[in-house]
């Protein structure tokens, strides 16, 4: 399951999946820092808007929330093993804890 939202109040059921845009260290290191209700919610780029890429003034804070089976989609499975291996007790992550996006991938939550 992928849901994207953003601050402007948009929120889409997308057939994509921003995760496949991710490295396998930064999608175990999101699954680590946290899983709050069955998901991890990753920062994504522009793009990824359910309107469209152009951006509105509201539109300052744009995520992904993936269940386990989406974030491990696309990897091989050595690496979806490693993704499923740090899924963790569930708790919530502030946006304080984000670590900017770099090199064009989202960014990811810190790990604790």
């Amino acid at each position: 399951m992928v849901t994207i939202w953003c601050a402007c109040g948009a929120v889409s059921f997308p057939t994509g999946n921003p995760a496949r845009e991710v490295a396998l260290e930064d999608r175990i290191a999101a699954v680590a820092a946290g899983v709050d209700g069955g998901v991890v919610t990753l920062a994504v780029e522009a793009h990824w808007h359910p309107g469209g890429p152009s951006l509105d003034v509201d539109c300052s804070v744009l995520f992904a929330d993936l269940d386990l089976a989406a974030l491990c989609a696309g990897l091989d499975p050595a690496g979806a093993a490693l993704v499923e291996a740090a899924w963790v007790t569930p708790r919530s992550v502030d946006e304080a804890d984000l670590v900017p996006a770099r090199h064009g991938r989202p960014a990811v939550a810190r790990t604790a």
